[in-house]
């Protein structure tokens, strides 16, 4: 998986947004490595990440080289997943890693399940 693209919002001034996109093919941290060159000059504690693009690669048929599923995770509570067979095992594994987006209520009964 290879973050791609990050959305971030301003905390300071509504409707205000910065958009980060790198070439990832050979870096797949060029995203994160630009968030650090523009925090030297921005004051990131005033922005919120309200928007993530992943890529993940998967392989669906072993014959095959792996396809790049594009996933799109944004604040509050979207994901750009199908329902389709590659979409749930994408979404299981997002919540295996604690980043699949939940209604809040879903979200609270699953925090008191792994509670008890």
């Amino acid at each position: 998986m290879v973050v791609r693209k990050l959305r971030l919002t301003s905390r300071a001034k509504k409707g205000e947004r910065i958009t980060l996109e790198a070439d990832t093919s050979r870096n797949p941290n060029a995203v994160y490595d630009l968030l650090d060159r523009l925090g030297k000059s921005l004051p990131m504690h005033l922005y919120n990440v309200t928007q993530v693009e992943i890529a993940a690669s998967v392989v669906t048929d072993p014959d095959k080289p792996p396809r790049t599923v594009p996933i799109r995770l944004t604040y509050p509570n979207s994901c750009s997943l199908k329902y389709d067979e590659v979409g749930i095992n994408l979404r299981e594994m997002l919540e295996a890693s604690g980043i699949e987006p939940k209604e809040p209520a879903e979200a609270e009964q699953a925090e008191e399940a792994s509670e008890a």
